[in-house]
């Protein structure tokens, strides 16, 4: 394996150190808000969908460091990491983007033909997303490196880069992000005037709205880097950077995606939903998300 092989490896490693060390610290600081807001609350699909979005990260981290800590490793392991590491982060992906879509369906007061679009648009283009994955995911070779010859970090399976098709789900990423962005900015332009001091619009529509921002910005980044970036290290710095960003981010919005869920029940016989909402659950919102 030629130096800047090696180097491409240790930099991936270094990466996906930090990742879970990030993703460590996360949980550290939100712990508390999630057992009294979570965990002590009834079972409900969306608490399901969050408990999966929250613990599956952890469970690739520790795949993706076996091959660090192995004395050996083979092709076909090798294969095992990268694939279940990059589906857990799809489906993680797909699983957040669900949490944050039944938010938005939840601001707009469940409306049906919102909830119809909101299903529509994301199978659509999630198909699309899964599709490009796998095919990019079969395209690619790995070459293990054997433990011992090199440092710690260093060690692991090296990625030969393959059908770069995956910049398609990151495409059609943004296309999605777009949309949904679009509706909680909407929503948040008629909210603004009335609710913009009180917790539930700081913690549901400009939270909200702004990691929405962010995750284009993050498909951009992603997209720029596949074109940009030199063949063996475009894969490389794509999936790193998923890795280490998104996983704090997304569990705080799906936290607070859930909080709407638990304290923002379906009132279609209220005539003012949304004020009355507001004026009820707002202290209690402050402290669970901390918007306050």
């Amino acid at each position: 394996m030629q130096l800047n092989e090696l180097w491409d490896n240790c930099l991936t490693n270094y990466v996906y150190v930090i990742s879970c060390t990030a993703m460590t610290y996360d949980f550290l600081l939100t712990v508390d808000r999630e057992v009294m807001l979570v965990w002590l609350s009834p079972w409900s699909a969306v608490k399901v969908l969050f408990l999966v979005n929250r613990y599956t990260p952890f469970l690739s981290a520790a795949i993706l460091l076996y091959p660090m800590i192995a004395p050996a490793i083979s092709e076909k392991e090798c294969l095992f990491v990268q694939d279940s590491t990059a589906w857990l982060k799809t489906v993680g992906m797909l699983v957040a983007e669900v949490i944050l879509v039944i938010r938005t369906w939840a601001v707009y007061e469940r409306q049906g033909s919102v909830g119809i679009g909101l299903t529509a648009w994301t199978t659509v283009i999630w198909v699309g997303c899964m599709t490009s994955v796998g095919i990019f995911l079969r395209s690619l070779l790995y070459e293990p490196v054997a433990a011992g010859s090199v440092g710690a970090l260093e060690q692991g399976c090296h990625v030969v880069p393959g059908n770069n098709i995956v910049f398609v789900s990151w495409i059609l990423f943004m296309v999605f992000e777009a949309v949904i962005c679009s509706l909680m900015v909407y929503k948040s332009a008629t909210a603004y005037r009335a609710d913009r001091s009180t917790a539930m619009f700081k913690a549901v529509f400009r939270d909200g709205t702004m990691f929405y921002v962010y995750l284009l910005a993050l498909s951009i980044a992603n997209v720029a880097t596949i074109f940009s970036a030199p063949a063996d290290l475009a894969f490389v710095l794509s999936m790193s950077v998923t890795n280490v960003i998104p996983d704090p981010a997304s569990s705080d919005a799906s936290m607070q995606a859930f909080a709407y869920d638990t304290f923002c029940p379906d009132d279609a016989d209220d005539p003012n939903p949304a004020r009355n909402r507001v004026q009820q659950n707002a202290s209690g919102l402050e402290y669970l998300l901390g918007a306050g």
